[in-house]
């Protein structure tokens, strides 16, 4: 009978956990936010971490930025001004949770060419 009882714990202990939503770290680079959307979904507050990180980069890029005639420090001043903005615009109607890369991709150069990081 003890072991019956030990088993129901155990089960609905499990049980439990599963069903609990998982918190996770936060984001630390865009490319980590399309290896977390290929096990399972991400937050929409997720995303906007990850397309704000792939912002900062290309405007890291310096190379990049001398390719679009500008340099690292104009285009950091320029994500800085317009990221609340483009995150409310962007994101106004934009689901809570992504389930799918493209989805992420989509949002992702919306939000570039708003705060003209592009």
């Amino acid at each position: 009978m003890k072991y019956l009882l030990l088993l129901i714990i155990t089960a609905s202990g499990t049980l439990l956990y599963q069903q609990q939503p998982r918190d996770h770290a936060p984001v630390s680079h865009y490319a980590e936010l399309i290896e977390r959307v290929k096990v399972g979904s991400v937050s929409q507050d997720e995303v906007k971490q990850g397309v704000k990180l792939l912002a900062e980069d290309f405007c890291n890029d310096d190379e990049f930025q001398q390719t679009t005639g500008s340099n690292t420090q104009e285009c950091l001043q320029k994500l800085a001004s317009y990221d609340a903005m483009c995150t409310k615009r962007i994101f106004a109607d934009a689901p809570q949770d992504y389930e799918e890369k493209q989805q992420i991709a989509q949002f992702a150069k919306r939000y570039t060419h708003c705060v003209d990081t592009l």
